[in-house]
């Protein structure tokens, strides 16, 4: 996913999207969203850069890419089982998995920390 947002492509001789697909799904409409992604809000932590977008599912699924890291954070968890727990909680775990893995990379620390 990663290289196909980055890059438009899987590997080069297969193109999924056109680079204008690519473009609109990275281009920020006024606040913090995109088709399908997310450039703000809690749930990236405070360790990693802004260049970034996620995309985050009821049952508590996220994907994260960094490009300036280039790095991609896939938390697959299930917020629905045994019960339809808290939101806000949620938030606050995918925020610690960023942190915990920008931590453990000992990627730069961002200016605004």
């Amino acid at each position: 996913m990663f290289q196909l947002i980055e890059q438009g492509k899987i590997d080069l001789d297969a193109r999924i999207l056109s680079e204008a697909s690519v473009r609109k799904m990275a281009e920020k409409d006024p606040g913090s969203r995109t088709l399908g992604w997310d450039f703000g809000g809690e749930a990236k932590g405070t360790k990693l850069s802004d260049n970034l977008m996620f995309h985050t599912g009821y049952s508590g699924t996220f994907l994260l890419m960094d490009f300036d890291n280039d790095l991609a954070i896939v938390l697959l968890a299930n917020r629905t089982y045994p019960e339809n727990t808290g939101y806000k909680s949620l938030i606050k775990t995918r925020a610690a998995v960023c942190d915990a893995v920008a931590e453990a990379l000992k990627l730069p620390t961002r200016g605004n920390c």
